[in-house]
């Protein structure tokens, strides 16, 4: 599973926009974002309702990670703040499908 290359460069965009172009840490200008989602779960694994660990709060979120490629600082960010819900983020498999 991968980010669209266009929510990539929409969230290097956004993040530019509010100043985050260098390292907060080492301020090497050398920070790259994972096309790989980073699954942050909350309350517990999402589980089958007739499962009986079945917890109601739990959620999964997917974020994007940020990593300095020189002193390895990392930042994560919800991709999902970014895109409405119609919005296709992410795709299986080795190419990305049109559209």
């Amino acid at each position: 599973m991968k980010y669209r290359k266009k929510v990539v460069n929409e969230l290097a965009e956004h993040l530019a926009r509010f100043g985050l172009s260098k390292c907060p840490v080492c301020e090497s200008e050398t920070l790259a974002i994972s096309p790989y989602p980073v699954l942050v779960n909350f309350g517990g694994f999402p589980l089958e309702k007739n499962d009986r660990r079945h917890d109601p709060d739990a959620n999964v979120w997917y974020a994007a990670k940020v990593e300095c490629d020189l002193c390895g600082h990392m930042l994560l960010f919800n991709v999902e703040k970014f895109h409405s819900g119609d919005d296709k983020i992410l795709y299986l498999g080795d190419v990305e499908p049109e559209g």
